[in-house]
């Protein structure tokens, strides 16, 4: 069945005077009440039109308020008894508790999903301690799937606080996210407006605005090629400080409900519980990469108390795996030349003649000694 959306005006209909009084509404003779203009138009074309004669409509209230109404009308003149209102009545009165079993079943329903995303959100945080990518893919996700956004990202500040870097993004259509694409954060849009002005943004309706009509690049992508309606950027705090958005868009109207806000309001405070748990994991390693490399260090200078270049060459080796660089030490005093003294490389593997400064790399492991 095709839903026909009919605006509530009660100087339209008798039906909307009953949704908005709470009051049964019972008209013996459409054809009585007259008038092609004012409130009796709607009653008398449905007379002239649909042959209605006696009409009924009793409201559905819900806490006082009306929320719908069931209407009866007949093709002749006979007006509803009072028992046939007395059972209508009864009916409305169920159709009120089946419509808010009903609701009580979807928020039920909607909090179990919400709650199961959050423990298999919190899941992926634990097995990734030392890399945030899979929790906030994970986010994106869970976001798309639970708010019916066929396009979500994950969008964080870099380094130099001047941009909105892709970090994570799901589509449903699998389109190129081109994670590592940047935005000014001077950029009018959504997402980095949520940023640079620490708040919610949630734009209902995005072709109704001066973005658009400015003929905004995203703006008009997002609105002539995908068909978008509503935008949603929801900042990500660390410290008090914006670092971050989620951001969810909707193909249909309508705006994004109080619920789905909250749960994506939640999944930000996931997002930067994954980015801290990850910098303190990476500090932890730094660290103890640094211990290790000077407890190496001074073993072998307790091994080597007569010959300093076992020393020089753990203290190069450690330094070049720590840099990913090319290293060397370099000593005077021969001459007035300066002269090699050790070398240890991961990143160029050539080994050449040494002489003087020229650019010196050597195979990993592999130190020279000259005398």
């Amino acid at each position: 069945m095709q839903a026909h959306p009919i605006p509530i005006d009660e100087k339209r209909s008798g039906s909307s005077r009953a949704v908005i009084n709470g009051e049964v509404y019972h008209l013996e003779d459409m054809r009585k009440v007259g008038g092609t203009v004012g409130p009796n138009a709607h009653q008398s074309r449905a007379a002239e039109t649909e042959g209605m004669r006696t009409y009924l409509a009793v409201p559905l209230m819900s806490n006082g308020i009306g929320i719908g109404y069931i209407g009866l009308y007949r093709t002749e003149v006979l007006p509803f008894a009072d028992d046939q209102i007395a059972l209508l009545g009864s009916f409305a009165d169920q159709a009120v508790i089946a419509i808010e079993n009903a609701r009580q079943f979807q928020e039920l329903q909607t909090r179990l999903e919400h709650e199961a995303a959050t423990r298999e959100l919190l899941s992926v945080i634990s097995q990734s301690r030392d890399d945030e990518a899979p929790v906030f893919q994970m986010i994106v996700k869970s976001a798309a799937r639970l708010c019916g956004s066929p396009r979500t990202t994950l969008t964080l500040v870099d380094e130099a606080k001047e941009n909105i870097v892709l970090r994570a993004g799901w589509d449903e259509k699998d389109l190129d996210q081109r994670l590592g694409a940047s935005l000014p954060l001077t950029d009018p849009g959504v997402a980095p407006a949520a940023v640079r002005e620490r708040r919610l943004v949630h734009d209902v309706n995005i072709a109704d605005s001066d973005l658009y009509r400015q003929g905004h690049k995203h703006r008009r992508t997002s609105v002539d090629d995908l068909g978008v309606h509503t935008l949603l950027s929801v900042q990500i705090f660390a410290d008090g400080e914006a670092i971050g958005c989620i951001n969810l868009m909707r193909t249909e109207p309508g705006p994004f409900t109080d619920q789905q806000i909250a749960l994506i309001e939640s999944f930000a405070a996931q997002a930067v519980i994954a980015i801290e748990n990850a910098r303190q994991f990476r500090e932890l390693q730094t660290r103890l990469e640094r211990e290790a490399a000077t407890r190496e260090i001074l073993s072998v200078i307790s091994q080597s108390p007569d010959d300093e270049q076992p020393v020089f060459d753990v203290i190069l080796e450690n330094a070049a795996r720590r840099w990913r660089a090319c290293l060397w030490r370099m000593k005077s005093e021969r001459n007035s030349l300066l002269l090699l003294s050790g070398g240890w490389s991961t990143v160029l593997p050539k080994l050449v003649t040494p002489f003087h400064w020229t650019r010196l790399c050597f195979r990993p492991n592999l130190s020279v000694r000259m005398s």
